[in-house]
């Protein structure tokens, strides 16, 4: 069996030296190759309307630039538009929550802290690359505080605190109770006990059952 090409990766970052140094960590895995580099929307869409195609983009989202219009929310706005099939990964070394929900919930990108150590932007990578989203910890903090104040549920639905929210919607995209314990900075054995509170309060005793019993109520997942 022939192995895959690698994944075709687009790099937007304003700082070259980051670029380079990302690139070299990539490319040392023959499971992705760097076919494009940009600093700015402008540069991305010289790449776009050379032809250039993209599996896999990482996006900075802080670029050198005071308008709003052009920075990486802006990029991976537009990419969205002319490769909706490219997996993104918003890079950040801080972000609000107006942007974090904007990254995850309406341009569906997976968020990664650049204070995180480089094998877990690997993990993040491979879940991006399969349709699953990653969010890390730091940015799961800020989005459980919002979650707080999420509405209550229709009259019959079970309640459910920011956390259990979390691990809903983390069920429902299939991580398992070790990565969903990575996600939370917590125990495995943590994560299981918050289990067993969400199979009680919505009196069904295995995974499936909650996803099933998630869409069939239409949750609002954080």
């Amino acid at each position: 069996m022939r192995p895959a090409p690698p994944a075709r990766v687009l790099l937007v970052d304003d700082h070259q030296l980051f670029r380079e140094c990302l690139k070299r960590v990539l490319e040392a895995n023959a499971s992705f190759q760097v076919v494009a580099e940009a600093a700015s929307l402008d540069e991305v869409f010289t790449h776009v309307n050379a032809g250039a195609v993209f599996d896999l983009a990482l996006i900075d989202l802080q670029l050198n630039t005071s308008d709003q219009a052009e920075d990486g929310l802006a990029v991976l706005d537009a990419l969205r538009r002319v490769q909706p099939s490219t997996a993104s990964i918003l890079l950040t070394a801080g972000a609000n929550r107006d942007q974090l929900r904007r990254a995850i919930h309406t341009l569906a990108a997976s968020v990664f802290l650049k204070i995180e150590p480089i094998s877990d932007l690997f993990v993040a990578i491979d879940r991006t690359l399969q349709g699953r989203l990653w969010v890390s910890s730091g940015a799961n903090l800020l989005l459980l505080e919002e979650a707080e104040a999420a509405p209550e549920p229709a009259t019959g639905e079970a309640s459910f605190s920011a956390r259990e929210l979390l691990v809903l919607r983390w069920i429902t995209e299939g991580l398992s109770n070790k990565e969903i314990a990575a996600q939370l900075s917590v125990s495995e054995a943590s994560v299981k006990a918050l289990l067993q509170t969400i199979f009680k309060k919505t009196s069904v005793r295995t995974r499936s059952q909650v996803v099933r019993y998630v869409f069939e109520c239409g949750l609002f997942l954080p």
